[in-house]
C-alpha cells in the first residue's frame, strides 16, 4: 500500500500507522512507569526519555507534505535523540557503572561461582560475594575492610612488591594472573577498574583455584622429563599408527630425527623379518589389551640393523 503520495503528501494509512505506534508506545511508557522500583534511576529516566523523544518523533512524522519539511528533519533528530538515550542507558551505564549494580542487586553479584571482590585503591575489601566466604573459610566480617593483599595473595611479598596490587591501584586491566601462595596452592587472578565519573575508583577481583591443574602440569612436565632423559628407545602413536613423537634416545638410536618421523607410520624402521599379518596382531592386541611386549628387529637411518 502507498504511504507517501507526490503532491497530497501522507496517505491516511501513514498516518494512522504512525499514531498506532505512538499508542503502543504509550502503553509502554505506562508499564514502565508500574516497573519504576525494578530499575537503577539512572537507567529508569533514560528509557522514559527514550519513549518520549519516540512519540514525538511519530507525532512529527505525521505532518511532513514532503521529505524536505522541517517536520521530517525534526522527527529524524528526535529518533536520534531516542537512540542516544538508549545508548546512555546500556552503554554508559551498564559499563561505566557494573558493579555499582551490581552491589545494589546482591542477588546478582552473589551469582557469580567464583570468589569476586571489590577492592578500593587503597586495597582494602568493600565488597565480597557468598563465596568468597567458602573460598577463604572466613565470615563476612573478617573479609571485609580487611586487606585484599593479605586474604589472597603471594605471603612472601609486602603489597608494594605485588603486581596484583600494583594494578589495582593504577587502574589498569590484568587478566589470567597466576601466583602461588604455597607449593600446593595455585591461583589466577583477574582485575577490572571500576571507573565513576571519569575517575578510577577500585577494582573488582575474580579469584581462581587452578591448583588441581597446575599440579596435574607439574607432574606431566615430571613424566615428560622422565621420556625425554629415558635410557631406552620411545615412540609416542596415536590410535591408528601414526608418530606423533619420539624421545632424544630414539633419535640418537637410529639416526632419524624427531621432525623426520613425526607424522609418519613406524613401518619405516622395518627390516622386512617381520610379516604383515605379525603387525596386525600386534596392533591388535595393542588396541584390545592395552599393551604388548616383544623383540623386534628394526633398520636405523644409515641401513644397520639393530634389536629393541
Amino acid at each position: 500500500p502507498s504511504l507517501f503520495l507526490e503532491y497530497n503528501g501522507l496517505t491516511t494509512l501513514k498516518i494512522q500507522s504512525e499514531y498506532a505506534i505512538i499508542i503502543l508506545l504509550s502503553v509502554a511508557l505506562l508499564v514502565y512507569r508500574g516497573q519504576q522500583k525494578k530499575f537503577d534511576i539512572s537507567v529508569y529516566r533514560y528509557i522514559i526519555l527514550s519513549i518520549l523523544f519516540t512519540i514525538a518523533a511519530e507525532l512529527a512524522f505525521t505532518l511532513y507534505s514532503n521529505f524536505g519539511d522541517f517536520s521530517m528533519v525534526l522527527g529524524h533528530l528526535l529518533k536520534f535523540l531516542s537512540y542516544w538515550m538508549i545508548f546512555l542507558a546500556i552503554i554508559q551505564t551498564s559499563f561505566e557503572k557494573p558493579f555499582m549494580l551490581l552491589a545494589q542487586e546482591s542477588s546478582t553479584y552473589n551469582a557469580i561461582p567464583l570468589p569476586a571482590v571489590i577492592v578500593d585503591s587503597d586495597g582494602m575489601i568493600r565488597q565480597i560475594n557468598k563465596v568468597t566466604e567458602t573460598f577463604l573459610n572466613l565470615p563476612k566480617e573478617q573479609i571485609l575492610h580487611h586487606s585484599n593483599h593479605i586474604l589472597f595473595h603471594d605471603k612472601n611479598l609486602k603489597a608494594s612488591e605485588c603486581q596484583i596490587c600494583k594494578v589495582i591501584q593504577s587502574g589498569d586491566t590484568l587478566l589470567s594472573h597466576e601466583l602461588y601462595r604455597d607449593p600446593q596452592t595455585y591461583y589466577s587472578f583477574t582485575i577490572s577498574p571500576i571507573h565513576l565519573n571519569n575517575e578510577t575508583t577500585g577494582a573488582i577481583q575474580v579469584c581462581h583455584d587452578i591448583s588441581e591443574r597446575k599440579l596435574a602440569e607439574n607432574e606431566l612436565k615430571k613424566f615428560q622429563t622422565v621420556i625425554e632423559q629415558s635410557p631406552i628407545s620411545i615412540i609416542i602413536t596415536d590410535i591408528e599408527g601414526t608418530i606423533e613423537y619420539v624421545n632424544p634416545y630414539f633419535e640418537n638410536l637410529t639416526g632419524y630425527q624427531s621432525e623426520e618421523v613425526v607424522g609418519k607410520n613406524p613401518r619405516l624402521l622395518a627390516s622386512g623379518l617381520t610379516t604383515k599379518d605379525e603387525y596386525s596382531r600386534l596392533w591388535s592386541h595393542i588396541i584390545n589389551e592395552g599393551g604388548w611386549s616383544g623383540v623386534f628387529k628394526n633398520i636405523k637411518k644409515s641401513g644397520e640393523e639393530y634389536w629393541e
